[in-house]
C-alpha cells in the first residue's frame, strides 16, 4: 500500500514538471511575431560630437571647483583647521594633586609639553605631535585664582581672567580681554610675543611684564626688557623695565584713573601725560573736558608752572563750563594775583565778583582793594551799584562801606580820586 501510495504521487509530480505543449507553441508565436530592431539606428554621429564636449566641459569645470577648494598641502589636501588646544592635545603635564595646606595661597601651574612621554597627573598619554611645530589655539580663563601656563618655548603666563593664547613655540600672540597676566619670555632664544587688547597692542622679545586690562583700559608694567606697546590712536611707544603705561579705553576712564592717581599722591608728572592724552580723545565742552582741564590747573599749580595753570583756566572759562566757573575764577584770580599783582587779577576778579552774592569774601576783599588801587575814579561807584544789588551779604557790607567814607570824607578833587596811598584795611 505504501509503494502504490508513493508511485502516484512520483507521476503527479512528473506531469506537472512536463511543459504543455500548447504553452510552448503560444511562446514560440510570441518570439516570431515581436517587433525587430533596426541596426545602424539611434541618434546621428554628427549630434554625439557636440554632446560629448559639452560632457567634457562639465566635467573638467567641476574639476577645477574642487581644486580651487583644495588646501595648499603638496598632495592636495587642505591644511587643518587650528582646534582649540588641550592639555590632552600637547602632551601637557599638570601637577599631581597635592594636600590643601600645600596648595593654599599657590597659583595652580600647568606646564604644555612636546614630549613624546607626556603625562597628564601622573599618567602617561597617548603621544601627540610636537606643540612648538603646530599652530596651538589655547583659551587662559580663570576666574577664582591665578593659573601658571608654561609653554615649551620657555615662555611663562600667570593670568586671572580671561584670554587666548595662539600660535607656535617661537611666535606666540595673545588676545586678553580681562584681568592680569604676567608674562616672562626668554630672552636669546629667539621668542617673539604679541599681545592685543581692546585699547592697545605690543610686541616683546626676551622680558618680563604684567597686564592688567580692565574698564579703564590696559596697563602695562615692565618688569625686565623693554616693551613697545601702541596705544589706540597713538603712536609706539618703548616703555623700559621698572616703567608703566596705561591705554585708557575712553577720555572718562582716563579722567577716573587720573582723578584716583591725583587723590593717591601720583606724581604730577604722570597725571599730566594722562591728561594730555585724554584731552586729546575728549569731546570740546563736555563735562570730561572741563574735569580734565580743572585736574590740568591743579597739577601745573603744585610743580609751580602757573602759566600753563591759568592757560588751563583760560580755556576752562573760554569754553563756558558753568559747574565749576566761580571756583575757577577765584583759583584764577588768586593765582593771577600772587604772580602779576592787580593788573593781572582784575579781569577775573571782575567776572567773579558781577554776582557778589555768591563770590568769596576774601575774593570781594582783594577784589575791592585792586579796584580802588587801579581806578579809583569808578571805584565809589561801582562799590554804591553793588551794595544797592538786593541780597548782599552783611560781609560783603562790612568790607566796601570803609571805602565809601573814605571817598565821602573827602572834598574837591581828590574825593573823585580816591586815598594815594590805597585803602585803608576794613
Amino acid at each position: 500500500m505504501d509503494t502504490w501510495r508513493h508511485g502516484k504521487t512520483l507521476e503527479a509530480y512528473a506531469r506537472e514538471q512536463v511543459p504543455d505543449p500548447e504553452d510552448i507553441t503560444r511562446l514560440r508565436r510570441r518570439l516570431e511575431n515581436r517587433p525587430k530592431v533596426r541596426r545602424g539606428g539611434g541618434v546621428p554621429w554628427f549630434l554625439l560630437v557636440p554632446a560629448a564636449g559639452a560632457a567634457f566641459s562639465v566635467v573638467a569645470w567641476v574639476g577645477l571647483l574642487r581644486l580651487e577648494n583644495v588646501g595648499p598641502g603638496m598632495d592636495g589636501a587642505s591644511e587643518p583647521t587650528p582646534v582649540p588646544f588641550s592639555v590632552m592635545q600637547a602632551g601637557a603635564t599638570v601637577p599631581e594633586a597635592s594636600s590643601a595646606d600645600e596648595n593654599a595661597g599657590k597659583p595652580e601651574t600647568r606646564v604644555a609639553s612636546d614630549t613624546n612621554d607626556s603625562q597628564c597627573a601622573g599618567k602617561p598619554m597617548a603621544p601627540s605631535a610636537s606643540a612648538s611645530a603646530a599652530l596651538l589655539v589655547l583659551p587662559l580663563e580663570s576666574i577664582a585664582k591665578h593659573r601658571t601656563l608654561r609653554l615649551p618655548s620657555g615662555i611663562e603666563a600667570t593670568f586671572r581672567g580671561r584670554g587666548t593664547l595662539r600660535g607656535t613655540g617661537s611666535a606666540v600672540e595673545i588676545d586678553w580681554d580681562r584681568g592680569d597676566i604676567t608674562l616672562d619670555v626668554p630672552p636669546n632664544r629667539g621668542i617673539t610675543l604679541e599681545f592685543r587688547t581692546k585699547d592697545a597692542t605690543g610686541r616683546v622679545l626676551g622680558t618680563r611684564f604684567a597686564i592688567t586690562h580692565n574698564v579703564i583700559g590696559t596697563h602695562l608694567q615692565v618688569r625686565r626688557g623693554r616693551v613697545e606697546i601702541t596705544c589706540a590712536g597713538e603712536e609706539p611707544v618703548i616703555v623700559p623695565a621698572g616703567a608703566t603705561r596705561t591705554c585708557f579705553s575712553g577720555a572718562g576712564a582716563a579722567l577716573r584713573w587720573a582723578t584716583a592717581r591725583w587723590a593717591d599722591g601720583g606724581p604730577p608728572e604722570e597725571i599730566l601725560d594722562a591728561v594730555s592724552r585724554a584731552s586729546r580723545i575728549a569731546t570740546d565742552g563736555s563735562p570730561v573736558a572741563g574735569r580734565l582741564l580743572l585736574l590740568e590747573m591743579e597739577a601745573h599749580l603744585s610743580i609751580g608752572d602757573t602759566a600753563k595753570a591759568l592757560e588751563a583756566a583760560d580755556k576752562y572759562l573760554r569754553d563756558g563750563y558753568a559747574p565749576d566757573r566761580t571756583m575757577v575764577l577765584d583759583f584764577a584770580s588768586r593765582i593771577a594775583h600772587e604772580s602779576g599783582g592787580c593788573p593781572r587779577a582784575l579781569p577775573y576778579l571782575d567776572l567773579l565778583c558781577e554776582d557778589v552774592a555768591g563770590a568769596p569774601l576774601s575774593a570781594v576783599t582783594t577784589w575791592a582793594m585792586c579796584v580802588e588801587q587801579e581806578d579809583p575814579e569808578h571805584a565809589r561807584s561801582l562799590f554804591q551799584a553793588t551794595l544797592n544789588r538786593p541780597g548782599v551779604p552783611r560781609d560783603v557790607v562790612r568790607v566796601l562801606e570803609p571805602y565809601l567814607d573814605d571817598h565821602a570824607g573827602m572834598e574837591g578833587p581828590e574825593a573823585s580820586r580816591g586815598p594815594a596811598a590805597g585803602p585803608r584795611p576794613p
